[in-house]
């Protein structure tokens, strides 16, 4: 419950932990197709080892793509969903990136409060716009943020 929030434990997950990444991602109906291991994800758990939010981070240069950002719904308002991104910046700040990016069709306004800004996609570096979820998994009508971290 959403109580449990204070209690999740962060970690890097491993390709081991794909089967369950990929089975939180399907329930939020996020796309799973591309997740090789270009993506490192950091983890939520309980004690008990319940999965119960990730975020992945795939860089390119200086700059880091944040994606596949999901929360259990029975674990949503309680901050973790924060407490993820948060540990994805801290990983993409440990490896010398200066900016992250996104693409969303749902979270705008939550990542909005997190200090994302409405980014051009134009605007962003050609290698950053050829990553897969750039080229071909998210819509064209999917908003892009970004956020200077470095």
């Amino acid at each position: 419950n959403r109580g449990d929030a204070v209690r999740w434990g962060m970690t890097r997950l491993q390709p081991d932990d794909l089967p369950d990444i990929e089975a939180l991602l399907s329930a939020a109906r996020l796309p799973t197709r591309d997740l090789g291991g270009h993506v490192a994800f950091v983890g939520a758990r309980t004690v008990g080892g319940r999965l119960g939010g990730v975020a992945g981070l795939e860089t390119v240069g200086a700059w880091g793509l944040v994606r596949s950002v999901a929360v259990r719904a029975e674990a949503r308002g309680g901050g973790l969903g924060a407490r993820l991104v948060a540990a994805v910046e801290d990983a993409a700040r440990g490896m010398s990136l200066t900016n992250l990016v996104l693409l969303t069709t749902t979270a705008e306004a939550f990542f909005a409060s997190l200090g994302y800004v409405p980014t051009r996609r134009g605007a962003l570096p050609p290698e950053v716009r050829a990553l897969s979820e750039f080229a071909d998994v998210c819509p064209a009508s999917a908003a892009c943020l970004s956020k200077r971290i470095g």
